[in-house]
């Protein structure tokens, strides 16, 4: 189906309008070829959210059917089971996502749990406060009262 070829010819010829490469190239390679999963095999946890884009009722015994037994979860937000900052906290796939984890070769490897603006705001944070060009702020200092 020359698959290689088509992918790379988007790639070069529609550049402007791919966002996801991946996904995006896919999308647009097989549009007319598609195979429709139940949201069993393809919940993104993106659903959990309300979105008026999307037809709840259309779907909604796929839905619920994906949130008691999901196959496949895809995590696409910005909110993963193991930030302890997200939206929801635990997350509703947190117990499945460390079950899973915990069957693999990455069960020991000790997770990130701020999303990455946090890391990247608290990486430039510290640098700033390494060169003197900011200071703590007034929650990170002990709490003196001055005396009279």
């Amino acid at each position: 189906h020359h698959v290689l070829e088509q992918s790379l010819d988007i790639l070069n010829n529609h550049w402007d309008k791919i966002f996801l490469e991946d996904q995006d190239v896919m999308n647009m390679l097989f549009h007319d070829r598609k195979i429709t999963f139940p949201l069993k095999y393809t919940f993104q946890t993106g659903f959990l959210w309300k979105d008026h884009l999307w037809d709840y009722q259309k779907f909604e015994e796929q839905f619920k059917d994906a949130l008691e037994d999901p196959v496949i979860i895809h995590y696409t937000t910005t909110d993963k089971p193991w930030y302890i900052t997200s939206s929801y906290y635990p997350h509703p796939f947190r117990d499945s996502f460390y079950k899973y984890r915990s069957m693999t070769k990455w069960n020991n490897v000790r997770i990130e749990n701020r999303p990455k603006i946090r890391r990247i705001r608290n990486f430039v944070g510290d640098i700033l406060r390494r060169m003197n060009m900011r200071q703590l702020g007034p929650s990170q200092y002990i709490d003196v009262h001055p005396v009279d």
